[in-house]
């Protein structure tokens, strides 16, 4: 009973479920009873320690054989004693390890876990249709990246979802509760993207600019805060230090389009990881001081000798994007360069090249 009595003190403190009581007090009551009985029927049938704890084993397991079965008289009530509670106890030891997994496998798949993972992406507010096509491309870049979705409207991930990627969590959480944010891992993983309630409504930006506030006070610096803005007008009320993504990008490509032809297809290619080259964020630092277009003519002699085929996209200085930078832009210290290249573009290797 003392054991029983510390295990419930033990789950007060930390919400410990009822079968982990259960499994661990009659795992205990096993484990002393197991040792009782081998150290009477060590001394009873008087065999070594080895022979005991198989005798322990075959009885408490009922397989019933062994070199050396009970002889003595009180050899053998010590083993009716012990093989009639030991199969008992066993019994209930297996039973609530089965009720543990099965507890776990419908807590995770109702959100009611914590994100195991760490390095990873962590969604809030469920997009819809759109998750399926998000995941592909993230998993696409990163086969092993850990993904969950935070949301409170959710009773459970579609199966559909689950079944795309076999490092996807769901964690059931609301906005308003500080043990959601804790629950979801935010300082452990590296971005954290916050998907509009409402993706009709503009009126949605607030509860979103809301949600961006408080992801903020848990993230690390290193961590990278996105968000879904449904109307550009709204960015005012977001902090600085989170990245916005328009929503209505198809509009963008259907104005391109009429504009370029074959535009909307090309900004198809590059954003979707899955189709082609994508886009390389790099750190320049053996080209600093240099123009841009010197690195630009370098990087087509590079291709022309099929040493490696990319191309540069943008210069981007102090989170200003110069999409088509003049030839005579020198690259300073603290600039980064977007560039469009295959999977496995290294760009140290590169780099020394330019230089």
């Amino acid at each position: 009973m003392f054991i029983r009595w510390l295990l419930l003190k033990i789950r007060k403190k930390d919400d410990f479920p009822l079968v982990i009581v259960n499994l661990c007090e009659f795992a205990v009551y096993f484990l002393l009873l197991s040792f009782i009985f081998a150290i009477c029927i060590k001394f009873t049938e008087n065999i070594s320690w080895n022979e005991a704890v198989w005798q322990v084993w075959q009885t408490a397991t009922t397989v019933g054989f062994g070199n050396k079965p009970a002889s003595t008289l009180a050899g053998r009530h010590v083993t009716i004693f012990f093989g009639i509670i030991s199969i008992a106890i066993l019994g209930v030891v297996i039973s609530s390890a089965v009720d543990l997994k099965l507890m776990l496998s419908s807590r995770r798949k109702l959100g009611m876990l914590d994100n195991p993972f760490k390095g990873g992406y962590v969604l809030f507010n469920f997009p819809g249709h759109h998750l399926e096509l998000y995941i592909r491309e993230i998993v696409a870049r990163e086969p092993e990246v850990g993904i969950c979705v935070v949301d409170s409207r959710l009773e459970e991930l579609p199966l559909s979802i689950r079944n795309l990627h076999n490092k996807i969590r769901f964690v059931k959480g609301y906005s308003h509760d500080q043990e959601t944010y804790k629950r979801a891992g935010l300082r452990e993983n590296k971005k954290v993207v916050v998907f509009p309630l409402d993706p009709v409504s503009p009126e949605s930006d607030l509860s979103t600019s809301r949600l961006v506030d408080l992801v903020l006070r848990f993230v690390e610096d290193s961590s990278e805060v996105i968000y879904v803005l449904l109307d550009s007008k709204n960015e005012w009320m977001f902090p600085k230090k989170a990245v916005p993504v328009l929503q209505n990008l198809n509009m963008l490509a259907i104005v391109q389009e009429c504009q370029n032809t074959h535009s909307s297809a090309i900004i198809r290619s590059i954003l979707l990881n899955t189709e082609g080259a994508y886009t390389h964020t790099v750190t320049p630092q053996l080209v600093v001081g240099k123009q841009w277009g010197e690195i630009v003519k370098k990087s087509m002699s590079l291709a022309v000798n099929e040493i490696e085929s990319f191309n540069l996209l943008a210069l981007i200085r102090c989170n200003k994007i110069m999409s088509c930078p003049k030839a005579s832009e020198v690259i300073k210290q603290g600039d980064r360069i977007s560039i469009i290249a295959n999977s496995g573009f290294k760009w140290n290797n590169i780099e020394k090249k330019l230089s």
